[in-house]
């Protein structure tokens, strides 16, 4: 049986955003990164100076053939090309990044026999390589592999300070779909939030100074009193006529939002049923106000 550990070279495949925060986090650690592959050298050889011991490469078969362990932080669409354009060895541990792919995805690829397999997707948003090497503590990574190998895979987040979750393959896209939800579509959620102060005659950058502090007070309102407790604002309440003056401006000022602003808000109606403060009736009316506004527009 094949045990890997912090001594097990490291080579990581991919330098952008996940991969430079992974191999950072990695080296602070204490575990061996030897050699770290991008498709320009440049980008190799900035994420090898943040590294210990690292050399950067080209030629990505140099940093398989450095290794035992290999993470591959591809974008999802390349890993498998990446993996069948290699040569990798009996005893080798390979381990792709992606959320919405599970084991599955090696099948596909033309690996030889005795080469471990695993998964190892931090559930976070990465939107730059400038990130501290912390960045790992108290985020959650949902991993997959052999009961051994998840044990070296359930070490590497006890080192960084991070929680785990087992998945199974099935579970992976609507796993994946929550990390989107929270993290990619928050950001361009938090745009739009933003825009509308455009309307108004200000700036979206006023808007964000604006909106960023309520944004956090949701994040400790939700991490204190968790869901529903934290569900809050207009909904929350039954404010019947103030969700008729937002549809109402929404309609006058941002017409293409309306149908946004009336699904979203019609999902969010379970949570307030569930926090079980308002009468049926109010949340009947609600619901009403919502579904005839989609119905006016043909958008249901």
């Amino acid at each position: 049986m094949t045990y890997f550990s912090k001594n097990s070279p490291i080579g990581v495949i991919g330098a952008g955003n996940v991969g430079t925060a992974l191999a950072v986090a990695l080296d602070k650690s204490g575990y061996d990164v030897v050699s770290v592959a991008s498709r320009t050298f440049a980008s190799a050889v900035k994420l090898s100076d943040r590294v210990s011991n690292s050399k950067p490469e080209l030629d990505t078969q140099k940093t398989v053939d450095a290794s035992k362990v290999v993470f591959v932080t591809t974008p999802d669409d390349s890993i498998l090309p990446v993996l069948n354009a290699l040569k990798f060895r009996q005893g080798q541990l390979i381990i792709h990044c992606s959320g919405v792919s599970s084991l599955r995805l090696f099948e596909d690829a033309n690996l030889p026999n005795g080469v471990f397999r695993a998964c190892f997707h931090p559930i976070q948003s990465f939107a730059s390589i400038n990130y501290d090497d912390d960045c790992f503590e108290h985020i959650t990574i949902g991993i997959e592999g052999t009961s051994y190998i998840k044990e070296f895979l359930q070490k590497i987040c006890a080192d960084f300070g991070a929680n785990f979750v087992e998945l199974r393959p099935e579970d992976k896209s609507i796993y994946h779909l929550s990390g989107v939800l929270m993290g990619g579509l928050l950001s361009e959620y938090v745009a739009m939030c933003a825009e509308l102060w455009v309307s108004f005659g200000l700036s979206r950058e006023q808007g964000v100074k604006a909106l960023l502090p309520m944004m956090k007070q949701v994040s400790n309102n939700i991490e204190k009193y968790g869901i529903p407790n934290a569900v809050a604002g207009p909904f929350a309440r039954g404010d019947v006529g103030t969700i008729s003056k937002h549809i109402e401006a929404i309609s006058k000022y941002k017409p293409d939002l309306l149908p946004f602003y009336c699904h979203l808000s019609m999902q969010g109606l379970q949570f307030v049923e569930e926090k079980n403060q308002l009468d049926s009736d109010v949340i009947h009316q609600m619901r009403n106000m919502l579904e005839e506004k989609l119905e006016d527009r043909q958008i249901i």
